[in-house]
């Protein structure tokens, strides 16, 4: 609950792929707080919840987009390399 969390979507097969961010403190009511309630104890099995598409779409923030294997988001305004490899 204390933690950011990132989420991926893809589509078209990941020529499109979407990373976005959500802080730990947005989804703890929503989310969090409930699924603590229902909590089981002693803990039997994996205890796995889902955040809805849609929920992050809206509240999340776009950190980037690639398609066909390029960023398109943020915009890259240098493509020169990082590391001169020669």
């Amino acid at each position: 609950m204390e933690v950011g969390h990132l989420f991926f979507d893809y589509y078209d097969n990941l020529k499109e792929v979407d990373l976005r961010f959500l802080s730990g403190t947005n989804l703890k009511e929503p989310y969090f707080d409930k699924w603590l309630d229902a909590y089981p104890d002693p803990y039997p099995q994996r205890y796995r919840k889902n955040i809805p598409y849609n929920f992050v779409k809206q509240n999340g923030t776009l950190l980037m987009t690639i398609k066909d294997g390029e960023v398109i988001h943020p915009k890259v305004l240098n493509k020169e390399p990082l590391i001169n490899v020669d």
